[in-house]
């Protein structure tokens, strides 16, 4: 081992869960709380043959001689290559001998990659140990920045992955919802079914909830009108309606006719009945009651006149709704299908209003990448070597005193001479 060896290493910080500035469902991903089953997972892409081999093509390992100093032959290879002549079918100009070389700068990189990970904590250590210290500190800090864009791109390629089966899944639900569409407006053509854009039903249904209130107001203005006309049927001489007591011209009347009698009553006490001037006053209180008893009789004609005006329109109306809850029927037994029509377009339409939200997330998403791995400390020079001479050199003379004892004591147990 040269006294260029090195031994570097580069500490990551590898964290389960991210900042999710934006999170989708099913895009997202999501971890489990418990186990190690996550970091035990990358510590094994840290070692897979995929990350060492973009590692060794970011380094340039398989061109020059780099790869001859990082990773000699064995003594076997080259006495080998000796007797067969001197040549090397690696270096070769072939497709296969380059492929070889590309591999066993992967293999390289491989072989000294260590991962460390550092107990009760989210940190691993990185060593990559090589016969050249400076190349095992570019190694260590290449490999953990494609830990980490490997990583990135991953999640990258999940959005992208979801985006491009959304756009698909788009397309095709978007030709399904015109089809049904199609479907749905040539039907109700056909059948001329006319629908109002919302979920009250259809023109027809509107048309017969609208009459049927209608016709529950006239209905009670019948009643009350009936009411009003048999009050006034029941009415006799001056017992009046409510509606004769607001008549200005009978209250005239009746205030006139008030005076008059009370006059006739206090003259009655001077004169007989047969008197002129009580003949006159007798008549003026005939003709007020008369004209009472028209005005009277003009408001029961109009009293009556409202409740038939009230009573036929009643009638017609009952006559429309009978119309048109024959056509609603008839409509609804040719509704089903159109019905059926509907469900389908208004599903499509959901399945395809959902999916277009869910690809402007994911569209979102794909551009704020998280991540979960830094770097907290970077490989240095010089920070570790091999060989450690001090420690060499006392193992050195442990295991020197350890064979001059062990000889001493087996040369004292072969010698059989006699000594004086």
């Amino acid at each position: 081992m040269s006294k260029d060896e090195g031994d570097e290493d580069s500490l990551l910080q590898i964290e389960r869960d991210t900042i999710k500035v934006v999170e989708v469902e099913g895009v997202t991903p999501v971890e489990g709380s418990g186990g190690n089953d996550f970091y035990q997972t990358q510590y094994e892409l840290l070692k897979s043959r995929a990350l060492a081999q973009r590692v060794s093509s970011q380094l340039n390992l398989a061109e020059g001689d780099l790869l001859d100093r990082i990773s000699p032959r064995s003594p076997w290879a080259a006495l080998t290559g000796m007797f067969s002549g001197g040549s090397d079918p690696a270096e070769a100009d072939t497709e296969a001998a380059v492929d070889a070389r590309e591999n066993a700068a992967t293999q390289a990189i491989m072989n000294g990659l260590k991962i460390e990970p550092v107990r009760n904590s989210r940190l691993v250590r990185v060593h990559f140990d090589s016969p050249d210290r400076v190349f095992s500190q570019r190694a260590v800090n290449a490999l953990a920045e494609a830990y980490i864009a490997s990583n990135l791109e991953r999640r990258f390629d999940s959005s992208a992955y979801a985006k491009t089966y959304l756009e698909d899944r788009l397309e095709e639900l978007k030709l399904k919802l015109e089809e049904s569409e199609r479907q749905l407006v040539a039907f109700a053509q056909k059948e001329q079914i006319v629908g109002t854009g919302d979920n009250n039903g259809n023109l027809s249904e509107q048309n017969l909830g609208s009459l049927n209130a209608a016709l529950a107001t006239v209905r009670q203005e019948r009643i009350k009108a009936e009411s009003r006309w048999r009050q006034a049927q029941a009415s006799r001489g001056l017992v009046l309606l409510g509606d004769m007591g607001e008549n200005s011209i009978i209250k005239s009347l009746q205030e006139q006719r008030g005076k008059l009698m009370a006059d006739y009553q206090d003259k009655l006490r001077l004169y007989k009945p047969a008197y002129p001037l009580m003949q006159q006053l007798k008549g003026q209180i005939d003709e007020i009651e008369k004209q009472i008893s028209i005005e009277v009789a003009s408001i029961k004609t109009a009293i009556q006149a409202e409740f038939l005006a009230a009573q036929e329109q009643e009638r017609l109306l009952d006559e429309q709704m009978s119309l048109l809850k024959t056509d609603v029927l008839d409509l609804q037994s040719r509704s089903i299908q159109y019905n059926i029509f509907k469900r389908e377009v208004d599903t499509n339409r959901q399945l395809y209003d959902g999916l277009l939200q869910r690809y402007k997330e994911i569209g979102v998403a794909a551009g704020v990448t998280n991540n979960n791995i830094s770097v907290v400390d970077r490989a240095q020079p010089g920070f570790k070597y091999k060989p450690n001479l001090v420690r060499n050199l006392a193992l050195g003379l442990l295991a020197g005193l350890m064979l001059g004892v062990l000889l001493a004591l087996g040369f004292e147990y072969l010698d059989d001479t006699l000594k004086a």
